[in-house]
């Protein structure tokens, strides 16, 4: 059942207006992000943001850096809406390697949550 309800959620992702992929030629898809407004489980913004619904980057070697390309392209698409700031969640647990990716991309930890016993934190930046 769990598998049947990722599939719909990425389904549902991928039809929003900020729904994109990066492809490397002959690879095909290698990563893909979702933008829109903040998951209904967090807190609202204070002010006028974006969220990264949805950020997947393949781990393949070829596909290198494709993460940080998306969250920098996150930031542009932000920056052209004239919205100060973008937030986006993840999995609190874990080794921490996803918190110091996006900590690299600049982002602050700003608070956790939790959802049905998933413990959830908030991160998010200021638009350059």
């Amino acid at each position: 059942m769990a598998q049947i309800d990722q599939e719909c959620t990425v389904t549902e992702a991928c039809a929003l207006p900020e729904a994109w992929v990066a492809e490397l030629p002959g690879t095909g898809v290698i990563g893909a992000l979702v933008l829109g407004e903040a998951m209904e489980y967090v807190a609202p913004a204070l002010g006028s943001e974006l969220y990264v619904r949805m950020l997947i980057a393949s781990r393949r070697v070829e596909a290198s850096g494709v993460g940080r390309s998306l969250m920098e392209f996150a930031e542009e698409r932000a920056r052209s809406a004239g919205v100060p700031s973008l937030r986006v969640d993840r999995d609190a647990g874990g080794s921490g390697d996803l918190v110091k990716f996006y900590e690299s991309c600049g982002y602050t930890r700003l608070g956790g949550f939790a959802v049905a016993g998933w413990p959830g934190e908030v991160l998010g930046r200021a638009v350059s």
